[in-house]
Parts: structure tokens; sequence; C-alpha cells
């Protein structure tokens, strides 16, 4: 089940402590649809609810454990989130956090590829970019290091591939996880950034070139944009919109993705951009070659 929320970015800037509460309300009323155990039910409707990048909008550790105890009390389920996540030594990262159960025992992914100049202010080491620039970038994130799978402590054996925000575009990011087992990317992101425009619509697509590049399924939680099922071989499954077509909305979208029980592992996945590099030697090589033969 993929949360879409729909908070216009504008609005969760200026978000006072109510409006915050709000927020997190609507998260848990969205995610009890259908993840909450009813009548004789044994387990819930879902194995997996992802919320979006930053859907948890203060940092990780300030005081969620309640929060999430009880959301998570409602079924056996995992709950995937966008967070940020602040460190007693001072890092500060771009992250998700997989739950199960409970607050206790969660699983953290730090974001790996951040965005210049939205995320981190580049070159901040050249003199004068501080100066110029240090007022609206105070601090940078972190990058993050590893790129070991999550694990669906509900569904033992699975993997989860988070990528967060524009990770799903970078294909030498998205491959680094891949391994020979059930696995399924997942993409948390924010494209409400880029309001009504064609960017969200040119996100999917790159996400789609991901699956066909891995041959991994792919499920995208968007705060609004096209949250999406998309299947190992690039198709769109599903896209959570309205009558008419709109993906800027409020709502959930559910789905079932089918993973295979070994996963392949496809040349890209295993070499990267080698082929890509050989071929760019090859073109080289070539204008060497030509510019020899035609200067003697």
């Amino acid at each position: 089940a993929l949360v879409q929320p729909n908070i216009p970015q504008a609005e969760r800037w200026a978000a006072g402590p109510e409006q915050i509460t709000a927020y997190y309300q609507r998260y848990a009323e969205l995610t009890r649809l259908y993840a909450a155990v009813r009548g004789g039910e044994q387990s819930s409707a879902v194995d997996l609810v992802v919320w979006p990048e930053s859907a948890m909008v203060q940092y990780y550790d300030a005081g969620h454990p309640a929060y999430f105890d009880e959301l998570l009390g409602v079924g056996n389920f995992s709950l995937l989130s966008g967070t940020d996540v602040y460190e007693p030594a001072g890092e500060t990262y771009v992250s998700a956090a997989l739950f199960h159960q409970g607050w206790n025992g969660a699983q953290l992914y730090h974001k790996r590829h951040l965005v210049p100049f939205g995320e981190y202010l580049p070159l901040r080491w050249v003199p004068g970019m501080a100066a110029v620039f240090g007022g609206l970038f105070p601090g940078d994130f972190q990058h993050g290091q590893a790129q070991e799978p999550l694990r669906l402590q509900n569904l033992p054996g699975v993997d989860l591939l988070p990528l967060i925000c524009f990770e799903d575009t970078v294909a030498r990011v998205a491959r680094q996880g891949i391994r020979a087992a059930p696995q399924l990317l997942v993409n948390v992101t924010n494209d409400g950034w880029f309001l009504n425009s064609a960017e969200p619509r040119a996100h999917l697509l790159n996400a789609m070139l991901r699956c066909v590049e891995l041959r991994r399924p792919m499920v995208r939680a968007c705060n609004t944009g096209v949250s999406s099922i998309i299947t190992d071989r690039g198709l769109l499954q599903a896209v959570l919109d309205d009558t008419e077509g709109d993906t800027f909305l409020q709502g959930v979208l559910p789905g079932t993705v089918q993973l295979r029980k070994e996963g392949p592992v496809t040349f890209y996945a295993r070499w990267g951009d080698a082929f890509a590099m050989l071929l760019a030697g090859i073109c080289v090589l070539s204008v060497v070659l030509h510019l020899r033969r035609h200067s003697r």
C-alpha cells in the first residue's frame, strides 16, 4: 500500500505544531485503511506500507516511539518511511526507516546520492563559495555509504532496496544492492517541489528504465506526483490517479507485486557502466586512428 499525502511544499515548510500533528494523523488514517486487522482476519491485508520521502516531518529520534508502536500494533505489516536522521556526533542524513511491529529494531538506509544545492553545498571548500552561498546552505547532509538491502521481517528472505528522491534516476547507485534473491526496488520521493509540471512524469520514466536494467519490480510512494507500481520489465502495473488521469491527489495505491525467488543479476547489475565505457573507448580510438590516417 503506497501512501501519497499530497502536501504542498510551501505548506509543509510553514507548518506549525498543530499542522504537523495533523500530518501524522493523516498518515496513520491512510495506513490503517489497509494495514489494520479487522473482524476474524488473522493478518493485515498488506505486507508492506510505504510512505514518501521525509514523511516523518520531525527528525527520526524526535518523539516518535509511542506513535509508531501504536500504529504498527494494528496488524502484522512492515512500514517503510522517509525520514531525516540526526546522529549524536553531528552528522545528518536523508534516510528511510523500515519498521515492523514497533519502533525498536528499525532498519535504516542513508541516501548516498545527494542533490547539490538542495541537500549539500558542492565545492564548499573553494574560497568564497561559503561566503556567497553559506547563508542559504549553512550545513550539509552527509552521504550514506553502504547499500546492503533491508530485510522484510514479516516476509523472510525478501529484500527491499530503497532509492530516495532522484536515486532511481542514477543507474550506478540503483545497481549496487542487487543480489540473486527476491528483491523489490522502493522509491520514496517528494516531487512536490516541482508543482504540477512535467517533472514527475519524467522522474517516473527514469524509474521504469531502472526496472528494465536490473530486472526488478519497483514501487514508488510520492508525496505527490506519480505513485505507482512498475514490473521488472518496466511496464506500469498501477498508478494512483483520479478518473481524469490527474496524479496530484491524496490517496493510497494498493497492489500485488510478484518477486522471483532468485532474481537474475543482469549484465548491468554485475558490471555497471563497463559496456558503455568500452564503447566510449572504441569511439575515442576510432577518432584517433582516423586523425592519424588523414594526417599522413
